[in-house]
Order: structure tokens, then sequence, then C-alpha cells
């Protein structure tokens, strides 16, 4: 059985879907001849027309055209135009979640799982180390001391277990603890 269509523009999509859903509006009739155009913009961006299916508008965005939006949150709007007119019938956002079937190691990890996976090959790959600095040729290179780098590290495993726990918001571009500066 086909899966039912909504008859609201959705407020999340998966990249890599298939995307169907049906609007009408009283002051555009199908009836009248109008026509519907859905632009969505945010990292990519995307237009459709709708096709007509009774008295309503259906929008259908296959696989191929969702599959080229990045995941983040989008703006949307959809147009009415008749006889060289266009009027903005309705407007939002939308949330585009990732393709998970296409995705690549490593694509959705968060910027601290990224972190803390370097951190911990640096620390393996000094493990059997103890030099922290060296010159050769008149050039020095200085290191972090292993130390400094497994407190990055606890750091990083801390933060990211506040984030999973739902203990850590975001204010002003800075992690916060609920509660602090309210």
């Amino acid at each position: 059985m086909a899966p039912t269509i909504p008859s609201e523009v959705p407020s999340q999509i998966r990249a890599g879907d298939t995307v169907r859903f049906t609007r009408s509006y009283s002051d555009f009739p199908v009836a009248d001849g109008w026509a519907l155009h859905l632009s969505v913009a945010g990292a990519g961006k995307l237009d459709a027309d709708a096709s007509t299916s009774g008295s309503e508008f259906l929008f259908t965005l296959t696989p191929a055209v969702t599959q080229t939006l990045a995941r983040g949150t989008y703006r949307w709007a959809i147009t009415a135009t008749l006889s060289g007119a266009r009027y903005t019938a309705e407007e939002g956002v939308l949330a585009v979640l990732p393709d998970l079937e296409n995705a690549e190691a490593g694509d959705l990890q968060s910027h601290d799982e990224q972190v803390l996976a370097m951190l911990e090959a640096e620390i393996l790959a000094r493990a059997g180390s103890d030099h922290t600095e060296y010159t050769v040729d008149g050039r020095s290179l200085k290191r972090e001391e292993i130390t400094v780098l497994n407190a990055w590290a606890d750091r990083v495993r801390a933060r990211l277990a506040r984030k999973r726990r739902g203990t850590l918001r975001m204010a002003a571009g800075q992690f916060v603890k609920p509660g602090a500066g309210q």
C-alpha cells in the first residue's frame, strides 16, 4: 500500500527520499488555471512545479532531486502564478536530514566527534615516543605534551557525554549549562 500523501508541506525531509504533498488555496483555485511553484533554499536549492490532482495541487520531489540537498535548515516558499501575476501563497522552514544510505564513513560525525577521533589517533601515534621537541638542520618542531592532549580529549569526551544526555545547549555560539546565565 502506498503511503498517505499529506496535505501540508513537511517540516522535515530526508535527502534521497521521495517527498509528496498536496496543497490547495481558496485564493488560487486549480479550476481558475493557477499554477504553483515550490522554491527551497538553504545550503542547497531546489525548485519544483506542482501538477494538479482534482481540485488540489500535487508536489512530487524525486529521490534524485532531494539527494542534491545537504543536511540543514532551509526556507521554502510556494508561489502561485496566473497570466503573468505572481503571489506568495505560503512560506516556511524545513529541516533536511542526511541520506544515511549514501553517507560515507565519518560524514555524520559532529565536530566534537571528529576532534576526539583526531586527538585519540595522535595520542596513539605518539604512545611509543617520548620526543616532544627536536631540531633537524636548524629547523625545530615542538609538539604538545601527551598529558595536554589527554586533558583535551577528556574535555571533549565530557562535552560529548553532556550533549548526549541533553544537558548542554548553545548560547551565542558557546556551550552553556542549562539554567546558567538566565
